[in-house]
């Protein structure tokens, strides 16, 4: 389990469903890459080894290592690799049922995105195990129309991600960022924090920064997060070749705690992504009372219609125009619409009720004669 949304929300809900009384197992492929891992504390995280096929996800012994384990619930997150598929055929060996999370995976701009080999894999395998899957699990009600429309004929769970109540109370400081990046002490932070990746829209957002001319001054555009592949190199590119060496920088990963630092630092937060299946980034930075810059793709309507954040469209120019209203504003407007955004999740996205969500549907899966559960959509 590495750094990112999936490894986050995977561990938080397996430590509510543990904490809750229930007996939880993580199975997940050791890295070959390096990548730094998350260890949940407290979770039975049981690493299987990696292969020559590590894009596919391929780990010899994976699928007796959990016939072994004998869970009552197998519950997949993400496809088109090997872990849908053994996740499929444990479920079918034990008579089990198996909770299939496509984790956004399924939308548009997600499906075209190597399209190729994805309608390849569909026909050996994805789309048997989504058609045989007891429930389908959608994160939030726009994949649910997006699975509706692959017509699956598959029961759909909608359930959120949650985040641990803690970040709720945080104080707001940036005594830590200060001292980590000197650099940009007394500087205004725009924060982009996520896995640098090309469906995140940071090529939209450097341009967009670029263009904001005056507006910039003060200002600084924080770009941090994991990467993998050559996009960090055109993002450096960009970057200089537009002459903005001076007010936008490269931090790095940033690890554990060191996420909330640089969220409780910042002055707002942007992700103009094209595709996402729930961010994790957008849920934390408005549970740090961070300010959000976001797009469609986030699925998060309400941060407009709740005044915690603006929504703009993918293309630089929109990013630019919301962007630049979000700096226009006053600090005290701003943090008035953070803690606009920490009501927001309080409200709606921590554990226990995800939690509890969860469980109906398990209950449910696992003893059919049960009322279905509210957050379940039948065909």
């Amino acid at each position: 389990m590495y750094t990112g949304g999936p490894a986050k929300s995977v561990s938080g809900l397996a430590q509510a469903q543990q904490q809750a009384g229930h007996t939880v197992a993580i199975f997940a492929m050791e890295d070959r890459l390096g990548r730094p891992a998350v260890q949940p504390a407290g979770l039975d995280v049981r690493l299987t080894a990696s292969s020559c096929l590590m894009r596919l996800h391929y780990s010899p012994g994976l699928i007796s290592r959990v016939v072994d384990y004998r869970p009552d619930i197998i519950h997949s997150h993400g496809i088109w690799t090997y872990f849908s598929w053994a996740s499929h055929v444990v479920a079918r060996r034990l008579g089990a049922p198996h909770v299939c999370a496509p984790r956004g995976m399924l939308d548009e701009w997600a499906v075209q995105s190597g399209w190729v080999q994805k309608r390849i894999a569909g026909a050996l395998y994805q789309n048997r195990v989504l058609r045989r899957a007891a429930c389908l699990h959608a994160l939030v009600p726009e994949e649910t129309s997006s699975l509706l429309n692959c017509r699956l004929c598959r029961p759909i769970a909608t359930v959120p991600n949650g985040i641990h109540e803690r970040l709720l109370t945080l104080d707001r400081d940036r005594t830590w960022f200060d001292f980590r990046f000197p650099d940009l002490m007394g500087k205004r932070i725009v924060l982009f924090l996520a896995r640098l990746d090309a469906k995140k829209g940071l090529l939209n957002l450097v341009e967009a920064w670029g263009t904001l001319g005056t507006a910039r001054q003060g200002w600084h555009l924080a770009i941090a997060g994991p990467h993998e592949g050559e996009h960090v190199n055109e993002v450096r590119a960009t970057i200089a070749t537009r002459g903005l060496s001076h007010s936008a920088s490269l931090l790095g990963p940033q690890l554990g705690d060191e996420v909330y630092e640089c969220f409780m630092a910042a002055d707002v937060f942007v992700l103009p992504s094209f595709s996402e299946g729930f961010s994790m980034s957008v849920l934390e930075a408005m549970a740090c009372g961070t300010p959000v810059c976001i797009t469609p793709a986030c699925h998060f309507a309400e941060v407009e219609a709740l005044q915690a954040g603006l929504i703009c469209s993918p293309t630089s120019a929109s990013i630019a125009q919301t962007l630049g209203s979000l700096m226009a504003r006053t600090p005290s407007e701003r943090a008035a619409m953070g803690e606009r955004g920490r009501e927001l999740v309080r409200d709606g996205y921590t554990w226990e009720p995800v939690r509890r969500r969860m469980d109906e549907v398990y209950g449910w899966l696992l003893e059919p004669s049960l009322e279905v559960p509210d957050c379940v959509t039948l065909l």
